[in-house]
């Protein structure tokens, strides 16, 4: 109970350690000899890093607000304390858990000690936000979703996608956000030891609606002909995809009017048309949406339950790149304007491993 009120994982595993991220905390190291996580836990984090940065100068500091722990104890989602911040570099996994889990599981105490009174609405963003306040470098191990999150990528040099999960406990997906208190605006992306590119590049290829002719496009439809597979399955060749619901291979009547893995997508303009045509707008939209996936080195799509039978991470489509992808092939199939459809096969700044 307490260790998911406090939203406690364990980072056992050093697989989170990858070049990109290593270097990182050599170059941020060089002048600075005290490694603090205010998070500190059961001090995995430090024992990792012992025999990477093999320098008898170092000096591990920990701090934490589980009191059954070895460390100072302290509540770092509040403040976090420096006495020698030009010395000082952070390392650690905050804590995990949504505020809207917290409010369904009752835990008032925590709800009222940190959501009541911010923005975010994890608990891991607010110590985020309370680590890029200190303007020092650090490094942190936190959800992947901080991608696509509204937290600004301004103060972070490199966001490090790790699918081998460093957890015995959980498989949240995770990535290392590597910030060092200087303002910047091209945040890079890396996936294990591959660079992608920076994240505003990658955006730039996320299609836009200027001017929606499916302006009622509707999921969970039963009376639509166009379904959605919105998941990748632990199969690595069961992907999200397109297809007629005849195909779906289950009762559409199971379909929940919540669900968001296996949907039915309909409009007035898409029931107008003929078997033909919804078979040409399904292909173009799956081929749309493998070229979207190459392109971005399958970055941007939200990760979704740990990763595939290959170890590589799993994935979830959104309904609003969903249907942004409908409207393109709508526009290309049935007007016959194909602006806006082709995407570079690969990032032009990617570096193979």
């Amino acid at each position: 109970m307490k260790k998911n009120e406090l939203g406690q994982f364990f980072t056992v595993k050093s697989s989170w350690i990858t070049k990109p991220v290593l270097d990182f905390i050599k170059e941020n190291t060089k002048k600075r000899n005290i490694i603090l996580d205010p998070f500190a836990g059961q001090g995995d984090l430090f024992e990792s890093l012992r025999g990477r940065l093999k320098r008898e100068d170092l000096y591990f500091l920990g701090f934490d607000i589980d009191k059954d722990l070895k460390w100072t104890i302290n509540d770092s989602l509040e403040r976090i304390p420096l006495t020698q911040e030009e010395n000082t570099f952070i390392v650690t996994n905050p804590p995990y858990l949504a505020k809207n889990s917290c409010k369904r599981n009752g835990y008032e105490r925590t709800y009222e000690n940190y959501f009541e009174k911010s923005e975010w609405t994890d608990l891991y963003l607010i110590a985020m936000q309370r680590m890029v306040d200190l303007k020092i470098p650090g490094v942190a191990i936190v959800p992947e979703t901080f991608i696509n999150s509204k937290f600004s990528k301004e103060f972070i040099n490199r966001i490090v996608i790790i699918e081998p999960n460093p957890f015995n406990d959980t498989e949240v997906p995770i990535c290392i956000v590597c910030f060092d208190g200087s303002k910047r605006q091209d945040c890079v992306i890396f996936k294990n030891n591959s660079k992608i590119d920076s994240l505003e590049n990658l955006k730039l290829l996320n299609p836009k609606n200027e001017s929606l002719n499916l302006n009622d496009l509707r999921f969970n439809d039963i009376a639509g002909s166009i379904a959605l597979r919105g998941v990748d399955s632990t199969n690595p060749s069961d992907k999200i995809r397109f297809l007629d619901k005849n195909e779906l291979g289950l009762s559409i009547l199971k379909i929940k009017n919540s669900s968001r893995a296996i949907t039915v997508l309909n409009s007035s303009k898409l029931s107008n048309l003929d078997e033909n045509q919804i078979k040409k707008i399904i292909d173009f939209s799956n081929k749309y949406l493998n070229d979207y996936r190459e392109s971005t080195c399958d970055v941007l799509l939200t990760p979704f339950k740990g990763n595939n039978k290959e170890n590589i991470r799993r994935r979830r489509l959104d309904f609003k790149l969903a249907k942004a992808i409908i409207e393109k092939a709508y526009k290309n199939i049935i007007l016959g304007d194909n602006n806006g459809t082709k995407l570079r096969l690969k990032s032009q700044n990617a570096v193979e491993k």
